[in-house]
């Protein structure tokens, strides 16, 4: 699952063992020249592409492909994880790595963020409580890849980005605190396409068999129905607990929200279970709403009374024949 955070305490970490190499690039790594030959079907990319018109706000089809695929091979995959992972430690150790020059130009290209992601997640094993200079180095090199994230529309290294500023912390202040104000989290796009990709890594993890959705028999789609919606709930419930932690709106999580139910196949108690995640900050919200429009009519009644008594001096100064020169004597 995804990063969630409760209301009191820092946030639990979600699992990254999906961020290790795909059957794909493993593929590529031995040397098989057509690894695309023994991939299983997509349904993921099958169902999004099938999606009710309703939804197509939530992603293009162009995202559900993009999302789904893990391929780079716009520069060789060793030199890039070599350098990253050097880059990486020094990183961590100092808090000043070498060649930043060479670290900003790998940032444009998918494998450098992907490999930067690699890294930093190999990192966490003994390094969540991090020194204040490596904290701060942290932070920069984080917001440079995001901007690359967001530039490039790579929404698979954005995500596992996300997940990591959950993880790293220095003075008890988690490093995505620091990242709030990026554009990135504040774009339902991204979280739009990463929830789905999400969920389409964890089943892949979760579900007991690869075999397209033809070739499964009766039971087999009744487990994997299974096992979807409570990854879905999971994944969703998560999702909603990070988003709050970005400082999103209610009224933009409710959309994300209501959004995902409507291809979910969530039961009642599950969708009841996820709305009350943000019920409390509705409420507040409601509340302030109420507030304002209170103290907006306060001083729209404040301002109609002033008028009213001055246009009441009026007419009674005009009852008695005082003219405007009397008045002012």
């Amino acid at each position: 699952a995804v990063v969630s955070t409760q209301s009191t305490g820092s946030p639990p970490e979600e699992s990254l063992s999906h961020v290790e190499r795909s059957p794909q690039e493993e593929s590529l790594s031995h040397g098989n020249s057509s690894p695309q030959e023994d991939l299983p079907c997509n349904d993921f990319a099958a169902e999004n592409l099938q999606r009710p018109p309703s939804l197509s706000n939530l992603v293009s089809n162009d995202d559900a492909l993009r999302v789904a695929a893990s391929k780079c091979t716009c520069t060789p995959v060793l030199a890039c994880k070599e350098f990253m992972v050097d880059y990486v430690s020094a990183l961590f150790k100092e808090g000043t790595p070498p060649d930043k020059k060479q670290f900003n130009v790998l940032c444009e290209l998918r494998c450098g963020r992907r490999e930067f992601g690699r890294a930093v997640t190999q990192m966490r094993v003994n390094s969540k409580e991090v020194s204040e200079i490596v904290f701060l180095s942290l932070t920069a090199n984080f917001a440079t890849l995001l901007h690359f994230c967001n530039e490039e529309d790579d929404i698979e290294a954005a995500k596992v980005l996300m997940i990591l500023t959950f993880t790293f912390q220095c003075d008890g202040k988690f490093l995505y605190q620091e990242l709030l104000r990026h554009p990135i989290w504040h774009s339902l796009r991204f979280w739009n396409a990463a929830f789905l990709h999400a969920v389409h890594s964890e089943r892949k993890l979760r579900s007991p068999t690869t075999n397209c959705f033809a070739r499964q028999s009766e039971a087999q789609r009744e487990e994997c129905a299974e096992i979807h919606k409570n990854t879905f709930f999971g994944q969703l419930s998560s999702f909603i607990t990070n988003m709050k932690a970005f400082g999103l709106s209610t009224r933009d999580i409710a959309e994300f929200r209501d959004k995902m139910f409507e291809i979910s196949g969530l039961d009642e108690d599950q969708r009841e279970m996820l709305c009350q995640l943000t019920k409390e900050e509705e409420e507040e919200e409601e509340e302030e709403e109420e507030g304002g429009f209170l103290q907006r009519l306060d001083s729209f009644m404040s301002f109609s009374k002033n008028v009213m008594d001055n246009f009441s001096r009026t007419l009674s100064f005009e009852s008695f024949g005082v003219s405007n020169d009397d008045r002012s004597s």
